[in-house]
C-alpha cells in the first residue's frame, strides 16, 4: 500500500486525471462488452424465451415465429441502449470529475471503493470457472479499487471549490 501512495504522490494531478479516467474507461469497455457479449447471443435469448414461455404454459408455436423474431429485435436493442446509456453515464461523470464538480468525485470513490472489488470477485468467480476474462476484470477491479488511494491525494483541493 506504501507504493502506491508514493507512485500516487509522484503523479500531477493531470496525470492522476488521465491515468484514472483511462483506466475506468477501459474497465467500462471491458465490462460492459462483456456483457453484451454474454446477453446478446442467440443460444441466450432463446434459453430465456423457453423458460418464459413454458412458466406461462405457452409454445413458440402459439407465438408465432414472426413473433419470436421481433421480441429478439426488441430484446437486442434494449440491451445496446442499456448498455449505451450507462456508458454515456460514465463518460459524463469523468468528465465532470475532471472539472472537478464535488458530485462527480463522490460518484468516482464509490465506484473505485465499491466497484472495484466488486469487479475484481466477479473475475475471480468467472477466473475459477475456466473464463479467460475472470482475469482482465480481476486486474481492472483490483486496478480500479487501487485508484482509491490516489484520490485521497487530489480529493482536497477539490472538496475546497464549489461545485
Amino acid at each position: 500500500m506504501e507504493h502506491l501512495q508514493r507512485f500516487y504522490a509522484g503523479l500531477s494531478k493531470k496525470s492522476f486525471l488521465t491515468l484514472a479516467i483511462s483506466l475506468l474507461v477501459a474497465t467500462d469497455v471491458v465490462v460492459l462488452g462483456f456483457i453484451y457479449f454474454k446477453f446478446s447471443n442467440d443460444e441466450f435469448f432463446q434459453k430465456v424465451m423457453q423458460m418464459s414461455l413454458q412458466i406461462n404454459g405457452l409454445s413458440v408455436e402459439s407465438m408465432g415465429q414472426d413473433f419470436i423474431t421481433a421480441l429478439h429485435a426488441l430484446f437486442q436493442r434494449s440491451l445496446i441502449i442499456s448498455i449505451s446509456l450507462a456508458f454515456i453515464y460514465h463518460l459524463i461523470n469523468y468528465y465532470a470529475w475532471s472539472k472537478e464538480k464535488k458530485f462527480a468525485l463522490l460518484y468516482i470513490k464509490l465506484l473505485c471503493g465499491a466497484g472495484g472489488p466488486i469487479i475484481a470477485f466477479w473475475g475471480l468467480s468467472l477466473l475459477f470457472s475456466g473464463s479467460f476474462i475472470g482475469a482482465v476484470l480481476l486486474l481492472l477491479g483490483v486496478a480500479d479499487f487501487t485508484l482509491s488511494f490516489g484520490l485521497n491525494k487530489f480529493e482536497d483541493d477539490q472538496v475546497k471549490r464549489p461545485t
